[in-house]
């Protein structure tokens, strides 16, 4: 019995040993834990991807590393909140079964009179992202839409 015993002291001490050795070794390397993107922060990155169209896609390919883990579903929330800077539409696509969210961004000469001074972003970042070119998410049959709605 008191082998028995001294055996699990024994590995119990071995363990806290090589815990101790990982946690040296490991700590340093990792990478801090970003915690998931606000509403208000999807908002400010969404107003100020770029070009005047946004879909979740381009959304995720243009914006900085840690919003990209930001689902289709949050999108749409975060641009049902936005209708005072665009408008949402939705696109059938081909070889798809659902329609594909758009944010279509108004132009700043419309918006530069009464920015909210509450907004997401500051006007200036707005108005050189929305100058910016068209996403390559955004494909040819998306585009020839939303010239026939007016949007380009």
């Amino acid at each position: 019995m008191k082998s028995a015993l001294a055996l699990v002291e024994f590995s119990d001490c071995q363990k806290t040993i090589l815990t101790d050795a990982l946690d040296e070794i490991l700590l340093p390397t990792r990478d801090d834990v970003k915690a998931q993107p606000s509403l208000e922060e999807v908002q400010e990155a969404i107003l100020t991807s770029p070009g005047p169209v946004t879909t979740a896609r381009s959304f995720k390919q243009g914006v900085p590393r840690h919003y990209r883990s930001t689902t289709s579903a949050e999108f749409s929330k975060a641009t049902e909140g936005m209708l005072d800077y665009g408008t949402v539409l939705g696109i059938r696509v081909p070889r798809r079964t659902s329609k594909v969210q758009v944010f279509c961004k108004k132009s700043p000469d419309v918006l530069q009179e009464r920015w909210p001074s509450d907004a997401p972003c500051s006007f200036q970042s707005y108005s050189g992202a929305f100058k910016k070119n068209l996403p390559t998410a955004i494909s040819d049959y998306m585009k020839i839409e939303l010239n026939k709605k007016g949007f380009l």
